[in-house]
């Protein structure tokens, strides 16, 4: 039962939601107000919280799949405002569910990252990704505020359109580059061309799963991480700080948005990044890379060039 929840929280987030009453004036006050709303098993209530475009499903299907439920309990909530302007914001939530159906109970821990939007001076949710658990029990906190930062900076990026990408080389700031399109801060850009998926029928000795190209049963090569790996510099460069060069650049380090592109996703690269990031050598020990459905993740090798994904009891 506990996957009703999760489809609630699809229907509700990851596709248009819908709005029928004034939207609130704080962010994390809209998410706290929803999960309220799914605790209550209100469907009325959960799609006020929701810009308006798919009120009608929610509603639908929010109340079959609450007619089946007997309760829900939220416990342990807590929001952090990951990122904030005049016309957009994301919250990161993080919650444990306890679900109870027939007398049958069952539990889970969710971590999600709110998009919501400003209408009329008020919020509200426009989308939500759920966060996946990475890694083993016992990772840092370090390591698990970078993978939830990455996670967001990734969409983000990915939902601005960017200029002087190069698709024939791979590279960027290209003078000569096409229109701005959306596109992964990588060397591959184009989202379906990103195919990395995990392998959890091969895992290392932390339970970790293997990283693998295109189908399950092909380990990744270490020139395949290198294809997918995320461009620091994209995300910490102010826009304009690379001046344009025809075919463009490979730096990824010294890359960045062209003038007039929506800049700066970072303050600072992370440390646990590598050099195929674009982290001066000898670099951290993960590459940070974007695999198949826009998922990121960090990857880190074992003996024999095999990669692995998830946090592999080092920092950084």
């Amino acid at each position: 039962m506990w996957r009703l929840v999760v489809l609630l929280i699809l229907i509700a987030g990851i596709l248009p939601g819908c709005s029928g009453s004034p939207a609130l004036s704080e962010p994390e006050t809209v998410v706290v107000t929803y999960l309220e709303a799914m605790e209550a098993k209100d469907e009325v209530a959960v799609a006020a919280c929701f810009v308006r475009e798919e009120w009608a499903r929610i509603l639908s299907e929010g109340k079959d799949a609450y007619s089946q439920i007997d309760s829900i309990v939220v416990s342990g909530l807590t929001t952090a405002l990951m990122s904030e302007s005049m016309t957009a914001a994301t919250v990161l939530a993080e919650y444990d569910w306890q679900v109870t159906t027939g007398g049958k109970v069952e539990s889970s821990h969710q971590r999600e990252m709110v998009d919501l939007i400003n209408l009329d001076g008020g919020w509200l949710i426009e989308g939500i990704m759920i966060v996946p658990e990475s890694g083993v029990e016992g990772h840092s906190e370090e390591f698990t505020l970078d993978d939830e930062v990455m996670h967001l900076v990734v969409a983000t990026f990915f939902s601005d359109a960017h200029g002087g990408f190069n698709s024939g080389k791979g590279t960027w700031c290209d003078s000569a580059g096409g229109e701005p399109g959306h596109y992964f801060p990588t060397a591959l850009g184009i989202w379906q061309d990103h195919t990395l998926v995990l392998n959890y029928d091969e895992l290392d000795s932390l339970g970790n799963p293997r990283v693998d190209e295109g189908t399950l049963g092909t380990p990744a090569d270490t020139a395949a991480i290198e294809r997918h790996a995320v461009w620091m510099g994209l995300i910490v460069n102010a826009a304009g700080s690379f001046t344009p060069v025809p075919g463009g650049t490979s730096d990824r380090a010294a890359a960045a948005p062209l003038a007039g592109d929506v800049a700066l996703y970072l303050r600072e690269v992370s440390e646990s990044g590598g050099v195929f990031n674009g982290v001066p050598a000898p670099g951290g020990t993960y590459t940070w890379v974007i695999g198949a459905d826009g998922v990121s993740f960090a990857a880190y090798p074992r003996t024999g060039g095999v990669w692995y994904a998830g946090f592999n009891e080092e920092y950084p």
